[in-house]
């Protein structure tokens, strides 16, 4: 039996991402599951663990464009996916981050049909 190692709840949304690794950057139509910790993203290539980079969450609907600005290193990486722990980010992203989250949770548990992502 598996042991849960998060330190934060996840929840799957269809906002588009940007991360950017060295000098490559990958445009993500959809976050697989995201956290005020980290996020999942489905990138077809194999980035490197341990690699830093930086995540740029586009909050869609936003008469001022809103997004979220995180550096992070990637923890978890394969042909499909990769895992990033966000390492740093300003109170402004934070702040629309946790709100994101914060309000995402109770439709999910109310509702688990309604989220993006099985």
């Amino acid at each position: 039996m598996s042991e849960e190692k998060r330190r934060s709840d996840r929840i799957f949304s269809d906002m588009p991402a940007e991360i950017t690794v060295a000098d490559t950057r990958y445009t993500v139509q959809q976050i697989l599951n995201l956290s005020v910790g980290g996020c999942l993203l489905e990138v077809e290539d194999s980035l490197p663990v341990g690699a830093e980079c930086t995540v740029t969450i586009l909050i869609d609907g936003t008469p001022q464009g809103l997004h979220v600005d995180a550096d992070g290193e990637i923890v978890r990486s394969d042909a499909e996916t990769v895992g990033i722990k966000f390492t740093q980010m300003g109170p402004d992203s934070r702040f629309h981050l946790q709100n994101i989250v914060r309000y995402s949770l109770p439709i999910l548990k109310c509702n688990p049909a309604g989220r993006s992502r099985p």
